[in-house]
């Protein structure tokens, strides 16, 4: 499953909880990685 299918925090968490490891690449700065998170959260529905 590709994180952009992900449309649930339940199906976060399944994909988090799977047996298999998971692979993060790390954002080119600190920024990046804060929109990333930013961009995830509200998909999600949780407000920042």
């Amino acid at each position: 499953m590709n994180v952009e299918e992900l449309k649930t925090i339940a199906q976060l968490s399944a994909f988090l909880n799977r047996s298999q490891p998971v692979a993060f690449q790390v954002a080119g700065d600190k920024d990046a990685g804060y929109r990333w998170i930013e961009y995830y959260l509200s998909r999600f529905g949780v407000s920042t």
